[in-house]
């Protein structure tokens, strides 16, 4: 099994925050200052892809658009968020409660069988998705 590993970072400190790859996206060769936890936000590369064949790190919001017959345009559409928990990459559908300790969030991999699946922006860039 061949899996690429990779990583972008927030620039927290920057007075115009920033998405930044250090080091092309290994951390291992990147020479961070010692207080890097207190200056990035560090979101992994989940290994998939969208319909633009674009990378999905966490903290991406997704646009996920699929067939409906009920509605009116013919599909429906949902945001989500990626996050990595309990051992999996998962999408939180925003506005969508989860704080039921004994229900998962959807896992991503469920997600990613959705017709057209767009990147549409991330959370530190663009809050405004976010409730």
């Amino acid at each position: 099994m061949n899996r690429e590993i990779k990583f972008r970072a927030w620039d927290i400190l920057n007075v115009k925050p920033k998405m930044v790859a250090p080091n092309n996206g290994d951390l291992i060769g990147w020479h961070a200052p010692s207080n890097w936890y207190n200056c990035y936000e560090i979101m992994q590369f989940t290994g998939l892809h969208d319909s633009e064949n674009t990378p999905i790190f966490e903290g991406d919001i997704l646009e996920f658009q699929y067939t409906d017959k009920c509605e009116e345009s013919g599909f429906g559409i949902v945001h989500a968020v990626v996050s990595f928990e309990r051992g999996m990459f998962v999408c939180k559908e925003i506005g969508f409660n989860y704080d039921r300790s004994s229900e998962l969030p959807s896992s991503l991999y469920e997600f990613m069988s959705g017709e057209v699946i767009t990147i549409v922006g991330n959370i530190y860039e663009h809050p405004e998705f976010l409730p």
